[in-house]
């Protein structure tokens, strides 16, 4: 514990070093771009998925806080065709609580998470955009998240059900570009084909979505996930429509009793998984070159997917039985292709734990990369997973919504607090491995 004080000095001052505006090039993003890469909610399956499985693993019974803020440094496109360097913000609450055997096996869980992303002035995360320039909010648009859930397990089987509202707002003229200070109301504003409903909303004017999603899990090793929500498509003929539909389906096999039974155990844990996306939904950011195209040389909007996605995704966790684990995602429709290659580790020695992630994907017609470093100290009891966790990141490039926004190219940092389970919020590193789960399958946020 006497290395505790020092282990945080250095990080923090390393997480200072590397927050300077300076260190880092940004994206520079308008109201098209933006409003389409936060309106990815599809990642609330995995971070719900993971804990009622951390809650199940320990048979956890109490309540849980946490606390989380990440931000990075982006630039906006201004309608006097200026670039504001600036950043973006999430502020993330959650709550919530299990009483475990109520009656017989008979366990019930309740949780509420509130977060807020708005355009900010990197690394302040409280500071509105343009406002460290001393000339007051000069970006109006942001993303506010409330997301209620339940449920309950019994003799292994757990089921969980939630609803997610979503709340966006941006002040941006006909061209995508944002407007300084807001848009006034009483401005006549002509928008061209395409244009997102969010963007073409007056000052002031809020625009709410509506998503539900329910999980399945067992502690056999299968579990199915499926979200339903509002998706806003736009057709080849510049048609927008917003519709109510199955945004997404997640499902996933590591039949443990099967792999204990071929005695592979010291192999690890091997899966077969299922994934789908409705055409709405561009979890990967195929559009967002074409997006930003458009925007600069003032060009028709490009349209979405006019077919679903699927996904085979292929897991492999605990290698060898070591905390090492991959996965590699082939696409096999609309058209079939390679679409994401990953490996995780992840390391603990006493109170201290830290994990680190590399990834290879499809955005578009190239190929990208990811990275994710994670290291926290958890003072927990080892059983109950009680106690107090403080934990800091850096992510980059990551296209998972669950812990930030998934924005091409930033530059993420993320720190942690919480009282209770550990996993009351998205870890900062979708990958960081649960310590207890060594004879289990991991299904938490680094599953498909």
């Amino acid at each position: 514990m006497r290395r505790l004080p020092r282990v945080l000095a250095v990080s923090s001052a390393t997480l200072l070093l590397l927050s300077s505006r300076g260190a880092w090039a940004a994206e520079t993003f308008d109201a098209f771009t933006f409003s389409s890469l936060v309106n990815q909610n599809v990642n609330v399956m995995a971070a719900n998925q993971r804990l009622l499985r951390a809650q199940e693993l320990v048979d956890y019974d109490g309540w849980y806080f946490g606390f989380a803020s990440r931000g990075a440094p982006a630039s906006y496109r201004m309608s006097d065709g200026s670039t504001l360097d600036a950043g973006v913000a999430r502020v993330l609450l959650a709550t919530g609580g299990r009483v475990a055997n109520l009656v017989d096996d008979l366990s019930l869980y309740a949780g509420v998470q509130l977060d807020h992303a708005s355009a900010s002035d990197f690394p302040n995360v409280m500071s509105p955009a343009g406002s460290g320039k001393g000339k007051g909010e000069l970006v109006v648009g942001f993303f506010s998240e409330a997301v209620l859930h339940g449920g309950a397990s019994f003799q292994g089987l757990s089921l969980s059900a939630g609803v997610m509202a979503q709340t966006m707002r941006f002040d941006a003229d006909p061209a995508g570009r944002f407007v300084p200070y807001g848009y006034p109301d009483d401005e006549d504003r002509n928008f061209r084909p395409g244009t997102p409903a969010l963007v073409r909303a007056r000052q002031g004017e809020q625009q709410t979505q509506w998503n539900y999603f329910a999980n399945l899990d067992s502690d056999r090793g299968y579990s199915l996930g499926a979200l339903f929500g509002q998706v806003e498509e736009l057709t080849e003929q510049g048609q927008s429509q917003v519709a109510s539909t199955l945004a997404a389906l997640r499902a996933l096999a590591q039949p443990r009793d099967l792999l204990r039974s071929l005695s592979s155990q010291a192999l690890g844990y091997p899966g077969l998984g299922l994934n789908r996306y409705a055409p709405g939904v561009d979890y990967y950011g195929d559009r967002f070159e074409p997006l930003q195209s458009a925007v600069r040389d003032v060009r028709p909007i490009p349209p979405t997917r006019s077919e679903a996605l699927y996904e085979v995704p292929l897991v492999w966790d605990r290698i060898l039985g070591m905390p090492v684990g991959t996965r590699l995602v082939p696409q096999v429709s609309p058209e079939l292709l390679f679409r994401l290659a990953e490996v995780s580790a992840a390391f603990q020695a006493g109170v201290f734990e830290a994990g680190a992630r590399a990834m290879v994907f499809r955005r578009g017609d190239a190929y990208t990369g990811a990275t994710d470093l994670y290291a926290g100290v958890h003072v927990t009891d080892p059983k109950e997973r009680k106690g107090i966790s403080v934990n800091a990141s850096y992510s980059f490039n990551n296209p998972d919504s669950a812990t930030f926004l998934p924005l091409p190219n930033a530059h993420v940092l993320g720190l942690g607090f919480m009282l209770g389970l550990p996993e009351a919020l998205p870890p900062p590193v979708p990958i960081a491995r649960d310590p207890l789960e060594k004879e289990q399958p991991h299904t938490g946020e680094g599953a498909p």
